[in-house]
């Protein structure tokens, strides 16, 4: 397909494409609802929740990280075949039960969740509108710089 229509040349809508680009786009989605829901979890201060939530956000980052890198999507054995920097963030972002230290992380992995969400829209034909999710993104990751 040309990318005059407003398609990437290099993707092509068969089934297989279309149920990958669907997963993304929910998987973005998913991403979002957790960074946010982790955030406003942290402020009340319910920090088990929301380390749980933080748990299921890196979950999705490898994830997408998986599509970015066209392999099969498992968090299993993530450290051996994800990228150098964002197994580094990925471990910085465990951290103890504290409210500063458990923003600091969400920032940190909304900074690499950034990148991926960029990146696939430059690679596939989402339905998402990646304006919208960037200022979702930012609007969190501000939040969190505000109150470390």
């Amino acid at each position: 397909m040309s990318s005059e229509f407003g398609f990437r040349s290099y993707v092509f809508l068969n089934d297989t494409i279309a149920t990958d680009i669907k997963e993304v786009d929910r998987l973005i989605s998913k991403g979002l609802a957790y960074a946010e829901e982790a955030y406003r979890r942290v402020m009340r201060e319910e920090m088990f929740y929301a380390q749980s939530l933080l748990d299921s956000f890196r979950h999705v980052l490898m994830k997408l990280e998986d599509f970015l890198e066209n392999r099969p999507h498992s968090v299993s054995h993530f450290e051996q075949r994800g990228s150098k920097t964002s197994i580094e963030i990925l471990k910085l972002s465990y951290t103890s039960l504290d409210k500063k230290l458990m923003l600091q992380a969400l920032s940190r992995l909304l900074m690499i969740y950034r990148n991926k969400v960029v990146e696939l829209n430059r690679i596939f034909f989402l339905q998402r509108d990646c304006e919208t999710d960037l200022f979702w993104i930012n609007t969190i990751y501000s939040l969190c710089q505000d109150r470390t």
